[in-house]
């Protein structure tokens, strides 16, 4: 222990960061707190994965169950050792914010910055990408108004006019300078956005096998052993993150394997649970592009748009909550345009996954 307690030294601070990292909430711990079980967890993401339940209260990590609910009692040598930790780094411990606003500390960072350094992105990042209107998907022209007045480098040309198609020249070399995949690029502006989250196994649906500290989602040929909760899907094999996003812009990728059955999305934490009207795209509070066999699909709505049939194995989301629209588009060494859904978001948005077939896994990507 007095090993952890001295101050580390630089080459060891990126293992010494995962090893005090929540699998909750994918930041430094704040408030550690230690399960029965001996797992660790910020108190305040563990509380509100506990919040609401009576019984069944169970680690998030490992599944073990507990009779009651168990007193959690701050882990004060794991502090000191946060608090080192920080020390090493240089950065003053920082206040978590609840977990229910801006989600998580990531969240609130890439919210800030995406405001401040990225003002172009509020409409001019692929302004004529097909999009579709709440209830009506349909391709639609870029978003009214002054958004999008930044320097001449920072402008692109209109994509193409339909969804499927690569992204040529200009385009696709803007795109891929934001998202920082160009060869010898310095500056990525999509990197101060990119966005960390881990999926919330209280909403999963009990066919729905999480792994990996909760970033991979797969198919269990048998139910999984998940206590009752409310937030939990029961009719569809779905999940949605922990973190929501009530403002700003956001980033992530996910990659996808054996994909004849999945889907990629947003929703609102008021989808329902229950019944047909629970599946993504077929209600009013979600979005997502899905897979169905050879079949690809943008649903919103009960409302399907077709789109072209390309092989992907990795799909970027954009999401701007304040400029009304999330964009998915294929990642590789070309990029593959899919759909973009335009609406104006009342409630704070989640990212939501759903798989079906044996084999498909999604994983979240952690981008540096």
């Amino acid at each position: 222990m007095a090993q952890l307690l001295r101050a580390p030294s630089a080459p060891s601070l990126v293992g010494l960061e995962e090893e005090l990292t929540c699998s909750i909430c994918l930041c430094v711990f704040e408030s550690p707190v230690t399960t029965p079980c001996g797992h660790n967890f910020c108190l305040p993401c563990l509380e509100m994965t506990w919040s609401g339940l009576l019984r069944n209260f169970c680690c998030p990590q490992c599944r073990s169950s507990f009779d009651s609910r168990p007193e959690l009692k701050k882990n004060t040598v794991l502090c000191r050792v946060v608090e080192q930790f920080q020390s090493a780094q240089g950065e003053p411990a920082e206040k978590k914010k609840g977990l229910g606003d801006a989600t998580t500390k990531t969240s609130t960072t890439t919210t800030t910055s995406g405001r401040q350094d990225l003002p172009h992105l509020h409409g001019l990042l692929l302004p004529g990408a097909p999009a579709a209107a709440p209830g009506e998907p349909r391709l639609q022209g870029p978003p009214a108004g002054g958004a999008g007045e930044g320097p001449p480098a920072a402008e692109v040309p209109n994509p193409p006019e339909a969804p499927g198609v690569l992204l040529q020249g200009a385009q696709q070399l803007h795109l891929l300078f934001l998202l920082g995949h160009a060869q010898g690029v310095r500056h990525r502006p999509l990197a101060r956005v990119a966005t960390k989250f881990t999926l919330d196994f209280n909403t999963a649906h009990k066919k729905v096998l999480l792994s990996e500290r909760n970033t991979k989602i797969s198919v269990s040929e048998t139910p999984q052993n998940y206590p009752h909760h409310p937030q939990r899907f029961t009719y569809c094999s779905q999940v949605v993150a922990f973190q929501c996003f009530k403002r700003g812009i956001h980033y992530w990728e996910v990659e996808l394997e054996h994909n004849t059955f999945c889907g990629v999305g947003v929703c609102y934490g008021s989808m329902a649970r229950q019944g047909a009207e629970s599946r993504l795209g077929r209600n009013g509070s979600s979005w997502c592009i899905e897979w169905f066999n050879s079949r690809i699909s943008a649903w919103h709505n009960d409302i399907e748009k077709c789109l072209p049939n390309t092989k992907l194995k990795k799909i970027g989301v954009l999401l701007n909550y304040d400029g009304g629209f999330v964009i998915f588009f294929g990642v590789g060494e070309k990029l593959i345009l899919l759909y973009k859904f335009r609406a104006q978001f009342t409630e704070a948005l989640y990212p939501a996954f759903w798989v079906f077939s044996s084999g498909t896994t999604i994983s979240l990507c952690q981008l540096k």
